[in-house]
């Protein structure tokens, strides 16, 4: 809008929608913190296997209908538990990745918008956090 155009009109009316979007954003926080006991596995990042196997089958379609790309690592790292996983992985990747455990009890790190190439760049920077990882092939990402 020009600055001669700017009016009380405008000044409310982008009140309003900036009031309508913050609302919508509150209501989906507290949406999502009423789900996180169904999401997660208690005290962790991880999602529980139905969640994370319906968000592998989201990035699976987009890759397809959008073309957007994405990379799986499994996590091969014995000995430590869920939150000390959880919380090293936590800070290696990053908030629009994902960690989560399949119904076979494996646990993996979907990178979405990520290419297998740039995955690496995660497996190393995991590497150094004494996890232990490998890439998924899309042929073997089908549980």
């Amino acid at each position: 809008v020009e600055f001669e155009n700017l009016t009380a009109y405008y000044e409310n009316l982008f009140t309003t929608v900036v009031g309508l979007i913050a609302n919508a954003v509150k209501r989906a926080y507290f949406f999502e913190n009423s789900l996180k006991h169904k999401r997660y596995i208690p005290d962790t990042a991880i999602l529980v296997p139905d969640v994370f196997e319906k968000v592998l089958d989201e990035i699976k379609n987009n890759k397809i209908e959008l073309g957007m790309s994405y990379s799986l690592l499994k996590i091969i790292s014995e000995n430590k538990t869920y939150p000390q996983v959880s919380q090293t992985i936590s800070s290696g990747i990053r908030d629009n990745d994902y960690i989560g455990l399949s119904h076979d009890e494996s646990l993996y790190v979907l990178l979405s918008n990520t290419r297998n190439n740039y995955a690496g760049l995660v497996m190393e920077r995991l590497k150094k956090k004494s996890i232990e990882s490998e890439l998924v092939m899309e042929e073997s990402i089908d549980e």
